[in-house]
């Protein structure tokens, strides 16, 4: 977390503590429990269905989780991309991800499409030697 929303989060903690000092969620409802589900899809599309970028797109329909999604498949991506330890990092994105257990981190374990031309050029040695190239005799 960057510094400027730290130090809004520490502010915003201030201030509901005096509000819900027995609060279980950081951001909690009016009875300092946490949002159901439904209503945090409902204020999701109530912003996102207004926005330009929704009649742009097509199969499902956009889910606040796919941002979440988003950000971590491309943060992986972006770490093997950088030669990052990757299994040094991945502690901390289950941490950062909430995650109990790194199982649930690995269902971001995706290759997207804008990656695989960099992988493929990373494994282009290793591949040689698993599949060297074949002399093809001419006719």
């Amino acid at each position: 977390m960057s510094n400027d929303v730290l130090a809004v989060c520490r502010k915003y903690d201030s201030v509901i503590k005096a509000l819900l000092p027995i609060r279980e969620a950081f951001f909690p409802n009016k009875h300092g429990k946490c949002f159901n589900r439904s209503i945090m899809d409902y204020w999701f599309h109530e912003f996102w269905d207004h926005l330009p970028e929704a009649n742009e797109l097509t199969g499902n329909p956009a889910r606040i989780h796919a941002f979440r999604h988003t950000y971590a498949v491309h943060k992986l991506n972006q770490w093997v991309r950088d030669g990052c330890d990757v299994n040094t990092l991945y502690p901390y994105l289950s941490e950062y991800m909430g995650h109990a257990n790194y199982a649930d981190t690995d269902y971001y374990l995706s290759l997207i499409d804008e990656f695989y031309p960099d992988m493929e050029q990373m494994m282009a040695s290793l591949n040689d030697d698993i599949l060297p190239e074949v002399p093809h005799e001419e006719k």
